[in-house]
């Protein structure tokens, strides 16, 4: 009988041999279609698809873009081909994109036709939370308002996570008997990681005021100014004391105007008449008032 060696041609393209999943993580090393282990494979091959194990001088180079911009990827993005293959096992990239991966040989300059990667949120890290009125993101807002809250999933490089799914609960700053928040709030698939809580939260006490949420391994918060509600209630610091007919009061009275809460009304134009009841004679006092 004869035989033959057969010989390799010589190299005509590069191919996928351990193809890169469609899906990956965000922040975690590229893996192939199936792997548990990180790193995809790139052949060069001749032109029969078989790969040319004794070219040991050629490195392969992938290239990333999104929307035919490059990208900057972390990893080694240059591998020097050993008995055919091209290893990649440090490939990441942060961010939540639809992405294109492309590669090329040097030399002799072969190239792989484009393949889609879509990166996915990691699990979610953190709340992004942020106080709102009318869809609008605030920073103040009135002692008894009504406030919305909007809560969302993030993971640790700022990717909302659209698969986030758990009950959070809400804590106020706020311990004044009468300020409010809604109890614990389901987070489901339908949400994908993000929620506008109606009316989830009434500040009551003037000044710099904050909500947490919070649920398993996860956090965030948001804060606000209150301003004091209207006026709404007075209330003697200084009593009046004797006196006699056109001569002043002594000491002066000094009132507290504050609204329903009990917060000082700070910086409000309140005028006050005082009047004296005597029998059934209302007797108007005159005199210079004084705001602070």
């Amino acid at each position: 009988s004869n035989l033959f060696t057969l010989m390799l041609a010589e190299p005509a393209e590069v191919r996928l041999v351990a193809p890169v999943a469609p899906e990956q993580v965000a922040g975690e090393t590229w893996k192939s279609l199936g792997a548990q282990s990180p790193g995809f494979s790139i052949a060069v091959t001749d032109r029969y698809g078989n790969i040319v194990s004794n070219d040991q001088m050629t490195d392969v180079i992938i290239s990333i873009s999104e929307n035919s911009e490059p990208v900057l990827a972390g990893g080694t993005l240059r591998r020097r081909v050993t008995s055919g293959v091209a290893v990649f096992d440090d490939v990441t990239y942060g961010q939540a994109a639809l992405l294109q991966l492309r590669a090329s040989t040097v030399p002799p300059l072969l190239e792989l036709a484009a393949t889609t990667v879509r990166v996915v949120a990691a699990h979610a890290a953190a709340f992004e939370v942020a106080l709102q009125q009318e869809g609008q993101s605030i920073q103040e807002a009135m002692a008894g308002d009504c406030l919305d809250l909007r809560v969302v999933a993030l993971d640790r490089f700022g990717n909302q996570d659209l698969a986030y799914q758990g009950t959070v609960t809400l804590s106020l700053s706020d311990a004044h008997p009468m300020a409010q928040h809604l109890g614990g709030q389901v987070f489901g698939a339908s949400h994908q990681g993000a929620r506008t809580l109606s009316c989830a939260v009434r500040f009551v006490s003037a000044g710099s005021q904050n909500v947490q949420v919070n649920a398993s391994g996860v956090g965030g918060d948001a804060a606000v100014t209150v301003q004091p509600a209207g006026p709404a209630l007075l209330s003697f610091v200084t009593q009046p004391g004797m006196t006699v007919v056109g001569v002043p009061i002594s000491p002066p009275p000094a009132l507290l105007v504050s609204d329903r809460y009990g917060n000082l009304a700070n910086g409000q134009a309140v005028p006050v008449q005082m009047e004296a009841v005597l029998s059934d004679v209302v007797v108007h006092l005159n005199g210079p008032q004084q705001q602070e």
